[in-house]
């Protein structure tokens, strides 16, 4: 009788700390470990529902401030979130996501690799997990994974053009040029409108001389998107790279322009 008069009282304390700490779940476990040796079911599963709804709230507040902070870009601080949350005991693999890329903004290459393999792991077909991964895997010279991670994304929906683009980065990173045009030529049928294609094929063949190939998709590019200027500073790069300065002269002075026009419209609306 003594001893069930003290656990109702280490109950009932453990109870009051509640009220001040909510979210705890270190008193949680406490008061479940009570109510245990009180052989109280009742309480026990008042317990295990508090503990569930505890587990839910942290990884919501901690979720929330990291994606505050993120959106902030106080990568620091989200990082500081994230380890609480990760601390516990049911992190969610989506905080290992958030936390590499805070790690990946901060050029913490490696520690953002461990974490997006973990968030990967978890959930292999999540497509975003999978983009961290490879992007995490180019940055710490895993050239080779990273070419069969896009792949991966690519296998699990053609339609996601940007693996197409940052694959061809990875593949040029190799020295495999002929593969990486293929690739951008790929997505080009794709999306015929895609930016990023165009001047990651542009650059690739002017820096490998292969200036008349160079020339015909810049020409392209600049029909289909005319108010994109890092296309005529392409051409200016073109040009200047065959001896040709007036040209290039000219084609920087149309990309200054553009950007100028662009920046008045967007004043404007």
């Amino acid at each position: 009788m003594i001893e069930n008069n003290q656990l109702q009282e280490a109950y009932n304390t453990l109870n009051d700390a509640l009220i001040k700490f909510p979210l705890s779940t270190g008193i949680l476990l406490r008061m479940k470990s009570v109510s245990e040796k009180m052989e109280n079911k009742d309480l026990i599963d008042r317990c295990k529902t508090k503990i569930e709804a505890s587990f839910y709230a942290s990884n919501l507040l901690y979720s929330s401030l990291a994606n505050f902070f993120i959106s902030d870009k106080k990568y620091d601080s989200a990082i500081a979130m994230l380890d609480i949350l990760l601390g516990g005991f049911s992190g969610p693999t989506s905080a290992y996501y958030l936390r590499s890329v805070c790690y990946f903004n901060i050029d913490k290459y490696e520690e953002a690799y461990q974490d997006s393999q973990k968030a990967v792991e978890n959930k292999p077909e999540n497509i975003e997990f999978n983009f961290i991964l490879a992007k995490c895997q180019f940055k710490i010279d895993k050239y080779e994974d990273s070419i069969q991670t896009y792949k991966k994304i690519i296998d699990v929906d053609k339609n996601i053009v940007d693996a197409y683009v940052e694959m061809a980065q990875v593949l040029e990173k190799l020295k495999q040029t002929d593969e990486a045009v293929k690739i951008l030529n790929e997505v080009l049928i794709i999306n015929p409108l895609l930016d990023s294609a165009y001047y990651r094929l542009a650059s690739i063949l002017i820096d490998n001389e292969r200036y008349l190939e160079a020339g015909q998709i810049l020409v392209k590019a600049t029909l289909l998107r005319p108010s994109n200027p890092s296309f005529y500073q392409l051409l200016s790069r073109l040009y200047r790279k065959q001896g040709m300065e007036q040209l290039g002269d000219k084609y920087l002075d149309m990309g200054a322009d553009n950007f100028l026009e662009n920046f008045l419209l967007g004043l404007l609306h």
